[in-house]
């Protein structure tokens, strides 16, 4: 499978995310909280599934992150 493809850019996503909220300590169940969603369905955004720019944009601003660094690996900016 390419780089390039859809499935992988979203798995490259997701996991920026993940490694960002980790990183910033959060657990899913608190930035479920923060986005004002259930637990179940934050996790499924982490999984890919549900994932729009909007919530994109959401979770950036709660990680405290440009949305751009979520399609980045091991940005010069600080997290």
């Amino acid at each position: 499978m390419a780089e390039d493809e859809p499935e992988q850019l979203v798995k490259a996503v997701t996991g920026r995310i993940a490694e960002i909220r980790r990183a910033k300590g959060f657990t899913q169940a608190q930035m479920a909280v923060l986005l004002g969603t259930a637990e179940k369905n934050y996790q499924r955004i982490e999984r890919g599934q549900n994932l729009t720019i909007h919530t994109l944009a959401r979770i950036a601003k709660v990680l405290g992150v440009r949305a751009a660094d979520f399609f980045v690996e091991n940005p010069k900016r600080k997290i």
